[in-house]
């Protein structure tokens, strides 16, 4: 029963959901290939990784990252950050985007709140297909019922109905994402 997923969503100490939901996913059996490490590392540039900065760059595990999002069964977001529940910074809006380019389903802990810094194209084009999002938090479930959810989930095509303008700006922006990454 291969399940394979990443999770997205800010990766900084202060979201301690990203390792919680990575440690209860593992556990109930599911493929999670980032983050990469088991807990944040903190570089020499005082920046926080989910890998080992002297293992990879960090262009090389962002280009992962949405090759993984290409080929997992669904892409879960951990959208929290300390006290935040919901928030979706500019970066996992793009991971989204790329989510839904590649028809994928969506998963987060919490309703989805977005960032200042998020482009009000992206928002608008996230909120358009939030109906189709599935809000879920594994850390409140057992391992059956985690495992039906995300079968579920894997066996569901979303239906995202991006209009031709809407289908453009998502490849646009999915593209530069990945050239900037080259």
């Amino acid at each position: 029963m291969d399940i394979n997923t990443q999770l997205g969503g800010p990766y900084r100490p202060e979201n301690h959901a990203l390792f919680e939901v990575k440690n209860k996913l593992v556990a109930a059996g599911v493929d999670v290939r980032q983050p990469m490490g088991d807990n944040f590392v903190i570089g020499d540039d005082g920046k926080s990784y989910g890998f080992h900065p002297l293992a990879a760059t960090l262009k090389q595990v962002e280009l992962d990252f949405l090759r993984s999002i290409a080929t997992c069964d669904l892409h879960f977001v951990c959208n929290e950050l300390g006290t935040a529940k919901g928030h979706i910074g500019e970066n996992t809006a793009k991971g989204m985007l790329y989510a839904i380019r590649k028809n994928k389903p969506i998963m987060l802990l919490n309703e989805p709140r977005y960032a200042n810094t998020v482009a009000p194209d992206i928002k608008q084009i996230l909120r358009e297909c939030q109906d189709k999002f599935i809000i879920f938090d594994p850390r409140k479930h057992t391992t059956p019922t985690i495992l039906r959810t995300f079968l579920k989930a894997r066996r569901t095509t979303p239906a995202y109905n991006l209009n031709a303008a809407q289908k453009t700006l998502v490849r646009v922006i999915s593209q530069k994402n990945i050239s900037d990454l080259l």
